[in-house]
């Protein structure tokens, strides 16, 4: 009899340790970003990205994969919280935004928003960066849509011609100009966040890069006249 009582106190003991083991790893009611909350999306982001606009082919980016999971990390549910079905700029300022900003290398400028791109000679190469929050209630690809319309703009922010000068009679210019060209890279995070009474936040983190890239020498077309688009 004594050997059984001593049996079931060591069983409780190991029970008990089992238990505080459990609690441990369990999650609080105030919840960190972890792996689970931030999933990098790489297969269909690009194709959502290009299926609403057609100025910038995107294509899927490993570095700006690196740098989104690890900048979320910093998200708070008080900042996911205030994410919406359209969508915003995210401050470079902001904590996400913040810790992005200390990542990026100097290939890339960090924008709070929209940046016409102003090159200044030929041969100039522009990328800028830009960090988009929307509400997970639509799925993925409705919020990468939503991103991609914000890009999509007006054919005014994207010249296929820059730096130009026109010269000549009306009806009959030389326009002297550089060729410009546009490529994107994308990235998609969805972060779930949780306070401490319980509730439950969600939104899609969407890092996209524009590049302008302008051609190293001008070029002449004849016959036309107007400013250049």
């Amino acid at each position: 009899m004594k050997l059984k009582k001593i049996a079931s106190l060591a069983l409780a003991g190991v029970m008990a340790v089992s238990m505080l083991a459990g609690c441990a790893n369990g999650t609080g009611s105030s919840s960190t970003t972890t792996d689970d909350d931030a999933t990098v999306a790489t297969v269909t982001v690009d194709d959502a990205m290009n299926a609403v606009q057609k100025n910038v082919e995107f294509k899927t980016s490993t570095t700006l994969d690196t740098w989104l999971a690890a900048a979320v990390k910093k998200a708070t549910y008080s900042a996911v919280e205030k994410a919406t079905v359209g969508g915003s700029y995210v401050a470079k300022t902001a904590d996400v935004g913040a810790q992005l900003a200390d990542m990026v290398t100097k290939d890339y400028t960090l924008q709070n928003s929209w940046t016409a791109f102003n090159p200044t000679k030929g041969g100039e190469k522009t990328t800028n960066l830009y960090l988009y929050m929307v509400d997970d209630v639509t799925g993925m690809e409705s919020a990468v849509n939503t991103v991609a319309k914000a890009v999509a703009g007006n054919a005014n922010n994207y010249p296929t011609r820059v730096i130009g000068k026109i010269s000549g009679t009306t009806g009959s210019a030389n326009v002297s100009s550089y060729k410009a060209t546009y490529t994107g890279e994308v990235s998609c995070v969805k972060v779930s966040k949780t306070n401490d009474d319980g509730k439950t936040a969600g939104a899609y983190y969407v890092l996209f890069a524009v590049t302008q890239t302008v051609a190293d020498t001008a070029d002449n077309m004849t016959g036309v006249s107007g400013s250049l688009t």
